[in-house]
């Protein structure tokens, strides 16, 4: 990981050979709480956030445009920037190895009212994302 940051400035710094990789699927959703290291995906995604006052932008090639490094710094506080142990502090490891990462966070349609209820009147509704207090995660 040190050296995907070191690495940063040269170009593809090559971190997503590091990470784990899901196919998203339409009509689906994704639990990713911050700290979390992800990309763009190949759908158009809604990705509602919780708040954060940190944004810092760890891949360094998007396809095939190089991403400035200034995005890896964006909030960093000021004493900090150019501080690779702080990147490496901001990041939440626990659930970036997470063994169950989609059983823990993957987000399927759960349907408003029964379907019983709404099938007759001709119509079906579902929602991706919940406020509602999901189990607790497998350890």
């Amino acid at each position: 990981m040190l050296r995907c940051r070191v690495d940063f400035p040269r170009g593809d710094n090559r971190i997503t050979s590091l990470s784990q990789a899901y196919r998203l699927d339409p009509g689906t959703g994704w639990d990713v709480p911050p700290g979390v290291l992800h990309a763009l995906g190949s759908l158009c995604t809604y990705e509602p956030q919780k708040a954060s006052d940190i944004f810092s932008m760890y891949q360094s090639l998007t396809g095939d445009r190089i991403v400035p490094d200034s995005l890896l710094w964006k909030d960093t506080p000021k004493p900090r920037v150019r501080d690779v142990e702080w990147l490496m502090e901001i990041i939440d490891w626990d659930l970036n190895v997470d063994p169950h990462f989609r059983q823990n966070r993957f987000m399927a349609p759960r349907p408003v009212r029964p379907s019983e209820e709404t099938e007759p009147e001709g119509y079906r509704e579902n929602r991706i994302c919940s406020n509602r207090r999901r189990s607790a995660p497998r350890s």
